[in-house]
């Protein structure tokens, strides 16, 4: 019999799986697939049941991106809905540096958008069958968690001046304990509104207009004009080749061109499945990949695939065999990786679906939108007050985020969505659990429990504590300043995913260092 490995088992079907970061929002995935939906619906009611469980990671008010395979097309399309920046900003504001700037930091939503445009495109459910685990989930409420007390206790401080917050999420003015049960009832009704009325209840309706006027009294930059314009883009997605099989991640706005690249730096590494010298390999990989990440932030497509040809691919390799420092992230890694959340779903057609949606930081800004239990991102604070930064913060403008869901194809058939939260340490993450997949052989599960290294700005390389002693030690023999992390660090992230084999069952995978669980149907 198999040796079991004291981790979570992986979790196999035929008709369809979700994996997310909560498992009440994995659960109101799974109901969609039990009623006969898709993986878009599934995607969607997992989605808007996190913002509901998790709402110190995500919501309707939030950002992201999403990858999919389209069984019926059998083609992969990246969907963007990470709006432009609001156009009232103004240049010299001073974003995010103390509560009372909070709304300054709050950029459009998008996620709402982004949900609605993957149902109705692909979904076969009916928008209010969708959202009604959502809407359950914050009317009858839930227990909440030991983790989540963490982002409370954080956080109350943080938020005390914003009364609405305390309101909704400390209504008895301390950090409740976990298995205090929350009740949302004023988001509930918000997702009953948009359910009856769709999307335009907040881009062109009253949500949106007690929404743009709430930030702007409080001194942000989001208009009803924003809301208006909201539109969710459709992309071909950036596409390499790595063991036999083609990763595909979106475009700018995200920023997975840093994992693909990563991966084919390190790919002729791991013949030998020596773990050390991939693991070393990887490292400089992630080096050289962040810094042409930094370099092309925002490009057009096709001058990041320019980087994935083989003529690129080698003379990074060449820079790639002597580096020991860099800078990995765009600001000096000011953000902090935990306020964000995937997810992914398979169904039996084949249909499969990885959306990484954010808050930007714990709560995002904090502001919430009074009688309405929508809380507002903050992800106005990733962009760069440097004009002459290719993530200049600028009304109007793109805003460059650290996503990247990942869909992998074999042959042409779907065979992984694979995605993290974890700001700067998505990329990496993502390169290495999908080389422990492809190269190493590793079932999804176990390639996401396995321990996880994060290279940081400059020389140093964090790496959970579980790691084997001899990788520790070959890392510090090449150079490398190495610290030990928890032995399973949520800054590492929180991995989410969904394996297609070629028989059509599906596998899920969920990431133990947050509250991730997956579940088929």
């Amino acid at each position: 019999m198999p040796t079991p490995s004291g981790g979570r088992p992986s979790v196999r079907s035929m008709r369809g799986m979700v994996a997310s970061a909560h498992p009440l929002a994995t659960v109101a995935g799974v109901r969609m697939l039990m009623a006969g939906g898709n993986a878009f619906d599934a995607a969607v009611a997992t989605a808007a049941a996190l913002g509901v469980a998790e709402p110190y990671m995500s919501g309707l008010a939030g950002l992201g991106v999403a990858c999919c395979y389209v069984a019926n097309e059998r083609r992969v399309r990246a969907l963007d809905f990470v709006p432009p920046v609001p156009r009232r900003l103004q240049p010299n504001a001073r974003c995010g540096e103390n509560a009372s700037s909070a709304a300054q930091t709050a950029g459009t939503p998008g996620n709402l958008a982004g949900w609605w445009e993957l149902l109705s495109r692909y979904g076969s459910k009916p928008p209010a069958e969708v959202l009604q685990p959502a809407i359950e989930l914050a009317r009858d409420g839930y227990p909440i968690s030991p983790f989540a007390v963490e982002f409370y206790e954080i956080c109350i401080e943080r938020h005390a001046a914003q009364a609405e917050w305390l309101d909704t999420f400390t209504p008895e003015g301390t950090v409740p304990p976990a298995g205090s049960v929350l009740r949302q009832p004023d988001l509930a009704a918000t997702l009953e509104q948009v359910a009856a009325d769709g999307s335009g209840a907040l881009y062109d309706g009253p949500l949106g207009t007690a929404l743009a006027r709430h930030v702007q009294s409080q001194g942000g930059w989001i208009g009803e004009d924003d809301l208006r314009e909201v539109k969710p883009r459709w992309t071909e997605p950036l596409a390499t080749p790595f063991q036999g099989v083609q990763v595909h991640t979106p475009p700018p706005t995200s920023e997975g061109i840093q994992m693909l690249l990563s991966l084919r730096l390190a790919e002729e590494h791991l013949e030998s499945h020596d773990e050390p010298s991939y693991l070393e390999a990887m490292v400089r990989a992630i080096r050289v990949a962040a810094t042409a990440r930094i370099r092309h932030t925002n490009a057009p497509r096709g001058e990041l695939m320019e980087l994935l040809t083989d003529d690129a691919i080698a003379r990074l390799r060449a820079e790639a065999a002597t580096v020991r420092s860099s800078r990995t992230s765009d600001r000096g890694e000011v953000h902090p990786p935990q306020h964000t959340t995937a997810l992914a779903t398979g169904d039996a057609e084949g249909n499969l679906v990885c959306l990484t949606q954010s808050l930007g930081g714990k709560f995002g800004s904090g502001l919430v939108v009074p009688g309405t239990g929508i809380v507002l991102n903050n992800l106005l604070d990733w962009g760069d007050r440097d004009p002459t930064s290719p993530n200049h913060l600028s009304g109007g403008r793109p805003l460059s985020l650290p996503l990247a869901p990942t869909i992998v194809t074999r042959g042409g058939e779907p065979s992984l969505a694979l995605g993290t939260p974890g700001s700067y340490t998505i990329c990496q993450a993502q390169a290495q659990v999908l080389a422990g997949m492809l190269a190493f052989g590793r079932d999804v599960q176990t390639a996401i429990e396995a321990p996880r290294l994060h290279a940081h700005d400059g020389d140093l390389v964090k790496i959970e504590s579980r790691a084997r002693p001899d990788v520790v030690e070959a890392l510090r023999a090449c150079g490398h300043r190495v610290e030990l992390a928890e032995s399973f660090d949520q800054g590492m992230g929180g991995m989410q995913g969904v394996a297609r084999s070629a028989a059509g069952w599906l596998e899920g995978g969920a990431d133990p260092r947050r509250e991730g669980y997956a579940l088929g149907a």
